[in-house]
């Protein structure tokens, strides 16, 4: 996802998420509104991501039998990031 590319310049930053993951807060990936509006924007990048990966939705919400939209759709986002991250910093 280019956006990723604009987003992340920062190589300590980038080596965080992909040590810690991104739910330790990082500025644009932290509330829900957030998350969805980037899941809305760029949605055919990230789920053809989740694909290249072998996930689904269901594989990422909480309770295949209990979610809703915004959860998966954030789910999918911070999964797609620490994904890219780690790749950039080559894990």
């Amino acid at each position: 996802v280019t956006a990723l590319e604009e987003r992340f310049t920062d190589p300590d930053e980038i080596r965080d998420i992909s040590n810690h993951g991104i739910t330790g807060g990082f500025s644009g990936f932290i509330y829900t509104t957030e998350l969805v509006e980037f899941f809305d924007e760029y949605e055919d990048d990230i789920l053809d991501h989740l694909s290249d990966l072998g996930m689904t939705p269901n594989d990422i919400v909480s309770d295949p039998n209990d979610w809703n939209m915004d959860e998966m759709k954030s789910r999918a986002v911070w999964i797609v990031v620490e994904s890219w991250c780690h790749c950039m910093a080559g894990e």
